[in-house]
């Protein structure tokens, strides 16, 4: 029996109604947050990106943001429990997270319990965890990123049924409870 994480999903209030993106993640270079930006030079979004997180590949982000001048706000290390960052979650609408490798990324249940419209990779873990409920894009690979984005920036009813059915996916597999089923 393979029993997956979980998450309490209560605290989580999806509202996010306009197209504003947002990224949660350790700065690694395998995480793939050079490659959202890459996508944003290339086909510029229109949404506000935010883009959240620390770590030792920080740097190197913080180098191609200034040199592509990307409009995206790097915000940082946020505690999981701040209201910062509980706002960007509720805020926001899609959820971009395009890492390499993965086994079963909790920041991906934490979009889906805030409703968020997702784009993450396949054959990486993250496919395991949103299902059907997001968009999968292949790894390292800009323009995927870009058209993925730009299809959900552009279509409100494809977030809104996206975000739904994320939030569906955690509510009946993923909550502590349904989890804990599974022993």
């Amino acid at each position: 029996v393979i029993i997956p994480n979980g998450l309490e999903i209560g605290e989580y209030r999806p509202s996010g109604s306009d197209a504003r993106v947002l990224v949660v993640t350790r700065m690694l270079e395998r995480k793939g947050v050079q490659h959202l930006l890459t996508a944003m030079a290339q086909s510029p979004f229109e949404a506000e990106v935010n883009i959240v997180g620390d770590g030792p590949f920080l740097p190197e982000i913080q180098r191609q943001a200034a040199e592509l001048r990307s409009p995206a706000k790097l915000i940082g290390w946020l505690d999981n429990r701040s209201p910062r960052l509980r706002e960007l979650y509720e805020s926001s609408s899609i959820f971009v997270f395009p890492s390499e490798a993965e086994n079963f990324p909790v920041v991906l249940l934490e979009a889906m319990a805030a409703g968020l419209a997702i784009i993450t990779t396949e054959g990486t873990g993250c496919a395991e965890v949103v299902g059907d409920t997001g968009l999968l894009v292949p790894p390292r690979n800009p323009e995927a990123i870009a058209r993925a984005a730009h299809r959900l920036i552009h279509d409100a009813e494809l977030r809104r049924s996206l975000g739904a059915a994320a939030r569906r996916r955690i509510e009946e597999n993923f909550t502590w409870s349904a989890v804990a089923k599974r022993s």
